[in-house]
């Protein structure tokens, strides 16, 4: 439990006295755990490797605190302010931080397993390898962070906004991501094999080697995405916004893109073999040397602009030309 004559000098004398005072003395452990701090006003607070275990900070302002290596495992931090605050290495296990503020927050390698942080705010948040495995993040805004090495096992991202993110090299496969907003998001290399995504917005996303090897992209936004080179054999994007899409050397062995928009997309070297294109658009689209050993092109759209590997016949084929 918390030591009550600290808990009394915190509130007392505010962020300003109580950092004098533990920089003026050696403190080997400052035990706050279970401590009642709602509402406090600790702006700048110096909370180095503090015990904050099951603390009640709900509604606290700790605006550019220092909590770096603090222990605020099922800690109540629901509503707090913690913009630019130190949080490297914090164990937040199990904490309770919905509609917290942590924009440019430093959560480097900070536990934040079976975290709630259902509604918060984490954009510009350090967060290279941090471990977000069960955490919830459903409704958070997570614009432009940086997720590369983290630990995202589980994770849920319903209809959060990781606009601009960096999750580069993920596994994705157990992350559920209904609705998330990953537009303009860094997926080079992700693995989503098998996963089926449903109203996940990824336009103008970068997917460069992406393993999206039987993935399910149905009727998704992802036009301007960058797929070069990644591995799409047998997905399913039928009806998908692929406008202006980059697909160039993409394997799309055996996938579906009936109904697709394909205008002014990018299929050099892509392979098709056996895909089912029915009904797509490929107006403006660029097929140069593209690999389509008995795809079905039946009642495809095409332009004057559309371009075909060499020896193609689009009519013999079954495409519309307009």
């Amino acid at each position: 439990m918390a030591d009550l004559r600290l808990l009394e000098r915190l509130l007392a004398g505010g962020p300003e006295q109580w950092n004098e005072w533990v920089q003026g003395r050696a403190v080997e452990t400052i035990d706050l755990s279970g401590a009642n701090l709602a509402g406090a006003m600790l702006v700048a607070v110096d909370l180095l490797g503090a015990d904050l275990g099951g603390a009640d900070l709900s509604q606290a302002d700790l605006t550019g605190a220092n909590l770096s290596g603090a222990n605020l495992r099922e800690a109540n931090l629901s509503g707090a302010k913690l913009r630019q605050s130190i949080l490297d290495g914090a164990d937040l296990a199990s904490a309770d931080l919905p509609g917290a503020e942590l924009v440019g927050a430093d959560l480097h390698s900070a536990d934040l397993s079976l975290a709630d942080l259902t509604g918060a705010d984490l954009s510009s948040a350090q967060t290279r390898e941090v471990n977000l495995l069960g955490a919830d993040l459903t409704d958070a805004t997570a614009v432009g962070v940086d997720l590369t090495g983290a630990n995202l096992s589980d994770l849920d991202v319903e209809n959060a906004d990781l606009t601009g993110a960096n999750l580069s090299g993920s596994d994705l496969r157990s992350v559920h991501l209904v609705g998330a907003n990953l537009s303009q998001a860094y997926l080079t290399g992700v693995n989503l094999t098998e996963v089926v995504l449903t109203r996940v917005v990824l336009s103008k996303s970068d997917l460069q080697s992406a393993n999206l090897v039987g993935s399910v992209l149905r009727d998704l936004n992802l036009a301007s995405a960058d797929f070069r080179h990644a591995e799409m054999a047998e997905a399913d994007l039928s009806d998908a916004n692929l406008c202006e899409a980059n697909l160039m050397d993409a394997d799309l062995r055996r996938a579906t893109l009936a109904g697709a928009d394909l205008c002014r997309a990018n299929l050099r070297g892509a392979t098709l073999s056996f895909a089912n294109l029915r009904e797509a658009d490929l107006s403006g689209a660029k097929l140069s040397g593209a690999y389509m050993r008995q795809a079905d092109f039946g009642g495809v759209s095409a332009d004057k602009h559309t371009t075909w590997p060499e020896g193609f016949d689009p009519v013999a084929a079954g495409v519309k030309l307009r």
